[in-house]
């Protein structure tokens, strides 16, 4: 990249207008803000209840550990008594075995043995599930900190949002959720089906629970999953794709991006004196014209990744990537879901652009540090982009009357 003969531009507006807003973008980089910050509420939420909840636990101590130890006890008895008729039921049924002479009778006999077998199997499971359960509850109540870095979400259990959070917090002795054995019997007292039925929580945060033995041992052992971080997967793949094995160097922008002969721009901003009145402050902005139509062509192809990533993703890893990481609204998210279910939008064309332009945003805004890849103009006029330094400098009074510097007028005055 050339750097010979600079265009130099004073900037007289004494302020620092982002380059995208000036340029027309001002609707897509407010929305944006908007979802990154929703985004950032819905992690701190949770990460917030959670922290009141290991107060609470501290606080309670002693009664959250007897609410455990009766819970444990319920638990126990309710299983006890259920494996005690199974084993009344297969000593019934392997009495009968020894006398019937009907074909028919004898295997319709033999099928309630196996069912008397698979039941006592799932109730060992189930314990063994619960165990689980209680030690993936406590884990996240140690840390909690990854509900609000979007890397793990609830699972939504029985289609209502609260289950998982209300059995996790069953589990760890908090709130006022209960869980119950029960079964069914045929009309010989025989055990059919085995079933967990549970509640708890007020309002908005009220849950409930319902289902059969199995099922529940698998919910038990299933409260979270891991989120798909598709937005920093998405950075990371553009900064491979310019900067290839010398991404750790952001100044070795890989050939195929640099424009020949580029001219850099340099904008100087007379910034606040910084408490200092004897020492003037000035950033100093450089760009340098990339080539469009290649960083448009890795901007594609990461689009193309990050969509393929949120497209295979289960439903429950898709909302919370929208809530997490996307910051969408609910009515947001059941657009896109709509959209990806066909039911009014083909192929999802509506999901996947709000999909693709999200990762597009977020790479370009959440940049840290070294020179930064920035994007200007309109859909109706075409893009372009720079790659852009900021630099901060500081001068004498004396030094800056003897340098183009001290054309700059002063920062504007702010009101309260």
């Amino acid at each position: 990249m050339s750097y010979r003969d600079p265009k130099i531009i004073v900037d007289k507006s004494g302020s620092m207008i982002s380059e995208a807003i000036s340029s027309g973008l001002s609707k897509v980089a407010s929305s944006f803000a908007e979802k990154r910050k929703r985004a950032a509420v819905a992690g701190n939420a949770e990460t917030a209840r959670l922290n009141r909840n290991s107060l609470e636990k501290v606080k309670r101590g002693v009664e959250i550990d007897k609410q455990l130890r009766s819970f444990g006890s319920k638990t126990q008895k309710e299983g006890t008594e259920i494996l005690m008729n199974l084993q009344q039921n297969e000593a019934d049924i392997k009495d009968k075995l020894k006398k019937v002479k009907n074909n028919d009778e004898r295997a319709e006999l033999e099928k309630k043995l196996i069912n008397v077998q698979t039941y006592t199997d799932d109730i060992n499971n189930y314990y063994v599930a619960m165990a689980t359960g209680q030690s993936n509850a406590n884990n996240i109540a140690n840390n909690p900190t990854q509900f609000r870095n979007g890397t793990t979400g609830y699972n939504i259990i029985n289609d209502n949002p609260n289950t998982a959070e209300g059995l996790n917090n069953v589990f760890t002795g908090q709130g006022n959720g209960t869980l119950s054995l029960t079964v069914e019997k045929d009309d010989d007292g025989y055990i059919t089906s085995t079933n967990v039925t549970g509640s708890g929580g007020e309002g908005d945060s009220a849950w409930n629970y319902s289902g059969n033995i199995r099922d529940a041992a698998k919910h038990f052992q299933d409260i979270t999953h891991d989120i798909t971080q598709v937005t920093e997967q998405s950075n990371a793949f553009m900064e491979n794709a310019l900067y290839g094995e010398n991404k750790g160097n952001k100044n070795n922008l890989l050939g195929d991006f640099k424009k020949a002969d580029a001219k850099p721009t340099i904008t100087t901003t007379k910034l606040d004196a910084d408490g200092d009145v004897d020492v003037n402050r000035f950033s100093e902005v450089r760009k340098w014209p990339l080539n469009t139509e290649n960083v448009e062509s890795a901007i594609s192809s990461m689009q193309t990744d990050a969509w393929a990533k949120f497209e295979v993703a289960s439903t429950q890893d898709k909302i919370s990537m929208l809530k997490s990481q996307f910051g969408m609204s609910e009515d947001e998210s059941k657009k896109i879901m709509l959209s990806m279910e066909d039911e009014w939008d083909t192929m999802g064309e509506y999901a996947q652009k709000e999909i693709k332009d999200y990762v597009e945003e977020y790479f370009l805004t959440t940049q840290t540090s070294g020179p930064k890849i920035v994007k200007e103009g309109n859909e109706k006029d075409g893009y372009s982009y720079y790659q852009q330094t900021e630099e901060i400098k500081k001068m004498s009074k004396e030094e800056a009357a003897k340098s183009r510097l001290n054309t700059l007028i002063p920062p504007p005055t702010t009101k309260e």
